[in-house]
């Protein structure tokens, strides 16, 4: 073959030709990834195809530079796989290709992280006020040191605190901080102990759920099961046994998990059942991340776990995918291409004859409905395991404890005795708040100005340790100030509340409690979230105060009150899912009460008890929410009931945004039905760029592919304007 077809992960076309000099001919296969010319610059691309005759000029036609790879990083199977989730997300099959083979695997990395520690932590401080006015991220990296009070990880802090290399090395050259390097087992799991099987009886219900999967992988079937049980009915005990039949069969299994589910105690779990397990996270270095892959792709790993991207996994005899809380939104993709996990496990379950466990206690309205119309089947457990009940929920009127109380509370009347009783009989609570920082707004009452982000439309939240005002979106940091800087009132009010001053409250108020908190703030690596996950299973915590990251995945029986402290915070957003999201976090964080002997209790404090989706969470009534919410969604045409894109416009000119977005949306209203907008987006500015959005609805899958391909033509994305397509969007902000 003379000619290899490359696909490049670039929004173009599927692939490119180039010709194969002579050196590499007898080295080159389908699934490699090579390094061509492309314009001015060396790409790496996919070898998807070779061919003897090409259609381009032969004076045109470029050559292959030189090959990543010794043999092919995926085979015939996953570029068929990414071929259709490329053209269902109307994304090119390279970008596709490239979301599902790890950078890392490209060469070889040392074992190790390079940790960043403060040279003179006694001057730390002298140091962040000279650099705050003129080097605001260099002191944001000195703060963010002082506070964690040990070496951190150099990558993770980046990340945390979204900035490039160039601070780090700046104050590295200052001297102001120190880096060394720390080596680790390729094994991020070497040391998790194996336990001897042993034999765990199953409910009537998990019997009849595991028969049922069972049958389907005797008959090698491709079939989807939707594993509909209330928190702590024995789902992941299914999922075990289903693995345990799966690798019986000589087959291996993909387990997706919520990345903030990713726990050492569910890492345990699978680690403790099943010998050959491979975890593939964010946290892991680049030489233990690349270590994992070669492990699945050599075929010695029989459970592979991970959050969304380990739907890629290069498994090569896959017998059982299984999606645990499938209903999470951490599912999707947010950025470029935008796939959803859940969505294209089924797919390649399909492709390679496999079955699929979606499991929830509040799955999404799509899965249930594909439940409904027999496209799966729905299995119910609807009790808890053993002697364990669902906690009782009591919900709190805000507005009659304040109007009782005669002043505005955080915290109701019953709530308080309840921490009592816990604290009284040595027990744990849990304390759930969705929002972190001290105060969520920072305004002046005399004048109404109010402290916003300078690069985004967004409310700075006020954070007290840090004596800072930051953006949530984009990082931005600003001196909160004493007085009003437009009409000088010395009243600056600090209104809100996020999970700092709820601490400040508790401990005021229960001196001799131990409370930890833990949010994006105090977990500032994956070291000090296992640390307090570790501190609370001791006993050594009595109150767990946290937002999104103890509302599911956690399992302590000592745990008998839990605490939802705005339950309706969220049904504000201007999104159709937003009845659905309250419902199912607040089940989802009531549910991490009475798991052990001892029954539980939830308190749930609401300005808006009368609301369906809380009314329905009292009862954790899946089948009553889902009812209400579906009837709302038929009459809007809303998913299940119609498929929706959305286009996000943006730009830093605000003019040429909404002219561009009026473009489009005129162009998609001569080929869809439905178009709604366009308009600013609820959200209108991030990162000092405009954003506007229209929505595309359609009753059919085909109908709004079709719209969405005749649109993709159409656009042109310039340096200046950015059109992004998403479809099946699970937000709208």
């Amino acid at each position: 073959m003379s000619y290899a077809q490359i696909a490049l992960p670039l929004p173009l076309e599927d692939f490119y030709d180039y010709w194969i000099p002579p050196e590499l001919a007898s080295r080159i296969s389908v699934g490699m990834r090579v390094r061509v010319p492309f314009g001015r610059r060396m790409i790496t691309g996919f070898c998807v195809g070779m061919a003897e005759q090409s259609h381009v000029p032969a004076d045109k036609i470029k050559e292959i530079s030189d090959l990543i790879d010794n043999k092919p990083v995926v085979d015939d199977r996953m570029i068929a796989f990414a071929r259709w989730w490329a053209a269902y997300y109307q994304c090119s099959l390279g970008e596709a290709l490239d979301a599902s083979v790890p950078s890392e695997t490209k060469e070889s990395h040392t074992s190790g992280n390079y940790m960043i520690s403060l040279a003179s932590p006694e001057t730390v401080e002298e140091s962040i006020a000279q650099l705050q006015e003129k080097y605001p991220l260099q002191a944001r990296v000195l703060r963010f040191l002082k506070e964690c009070q040990m070496p951190v990880e150099r990558e993770e802090m980046r990340r945390k605190l979204k900035i490039s290399l160039s601070p780090i090395k700046t104050l590295m050259q200052k001297n102001s901080i120190l880096c060394s390097f720390q080596e680790n087992s390729p094994d991020p799991f070497y040391n998790c102990p194996t336990l001897p099987p042993r034999a765990v009886m199953l409910t009537a219900m998990q019997k009849q759920s595991l028969e049922g999967i069972t049958k389907a992988m005797e008959e090698e079937k491709f079939q989807t099961f939707l594993l509909l049980g209330v928190t702590g009915s024995g789902k992941t005990e299914v999922y075990l046994q289903a693995m345990e039949r799966a690798i019986a069969k000589g087959k291996e299994s993909i387990v997706l998990v919520p990345e903030i589910a990713l726990t050492p105690q569910t890492v345990t779990r699978f680690k403790q059942r099943f010998p050959k397990v491979a975890v593939l996270h964010s946290a892991l270095t680049p030489a233990q991340r690349a270590y994992q892959w070669k492990q699945i792709d050599s075929g010695q790993i029989q459970v592979v776990i991970g959050p969304r991207s380990a739907i890629f996994a290069p498994v090569h005899k896959l017998g059982l995918i299984v999606v645990d809380e499938e209903h999470e939104p951490s599912f999707k993709q947010q950025n470029t291409p935008r796939y959803h996990a859940r969505d294209i496990a089924v797919k390649r379950a399909q492709m390679e004859n496999a079955i699929v466990i979606l499991g929830s206690a509040t799955p999404s309205l799509e899965s249930y409905y594909n439940g409904l119309q027999k496209k799966y089947h729905i299995f119910y457990l609807p009790q808890r395991i053993g002697t364990a009940k669902l906690p009782k929920i009591f919900a709190i009127d805000m507005r009659e404890e304040c109007r009782e109380q005669k002043k505005f509370v955080y915290f109701s009347r019953p709530l308080i005795r309840s921490l009592e009783k816990v604290l009284q009989a040595q027990e744990q609570a849990i304390l759930f708040l969705n929002r972190r920082g001290f105060a969520t707004t920072v305004n002046c009452p005399a004048c109404g100005y109010e402290l916003k982000c300078q690069h985004c439309e967004i409310s700075l939240t006020y954070h007290k340790k840090k004596k800072q005002a930051l953006c949530h979106y984009c990082g931005y940091e600003a001196q909160a100030p004493d007085d009003c800087p437009v009409c000088h009132f010395q009243g600056i009010r600090f209104l809100g509340a996020g999970t700092e001053r709820i601490e400040s409250i508790l401990k005021a108020t229960f001196p001799n409690a131990r409370i930890r908190r833990m949010d994006s703030d105090t977990m500032i690596s994956r070291h000090h979230y296992e640390e307090a996950l570790q501190d609370f299973s001791d006993g050594k915590i009595d109150i767990l105060l946290g937002t999104q990251m103890i509302a599911k995945g956690l399992d302590f029986p000592k745990v008998t009150l839990v605490g939802i402290l705005s339950a309706d915070s969220g049904l504000q957003l201007p999104d159709f899912r937003a009845a659905e999201r309250t419902f199912q976090l607040s089940v989802q964080v009531a549910g991490r009460a009475g798991r052990g002997e001892k029954p539980g209790v939830v308190i749930l404090q609401s300005w808006n008890p009368a609301h369906y989706a809380i009314q329905a969470s009292l009862s954790q009534d899946y089948e009553k929410f889902a009812k209400i919410e579906m009837e709302f969604r038929k009459q809007t045409q809303y998913p299940p009931f119609g498929k929706i894109i959305r286009f996000i416009i943006e730009g830093q000119d605000e003019k040429a945004v909404k002219e561009k977005a009026q473009e489009i949306a005129k162009k998609a209203k001569e080929s869809s039905t439905c178009v709604i907008g366009p308009a600013p987006a609820p959200i209108s500015k991030i990162k000092d760029k405009y954003r506007w959005h229209f929505i595309l609805k359609a009753s059919k899958s085909s109908e709004i592919l079709q719209s969405a391909k005749a649109l993709k033509n159409f656009i042109t994305t310039t340096k200046s304007i950015k059109v992004q397509m998403d479809i099946d969007p699970i937000s709208l902000l």
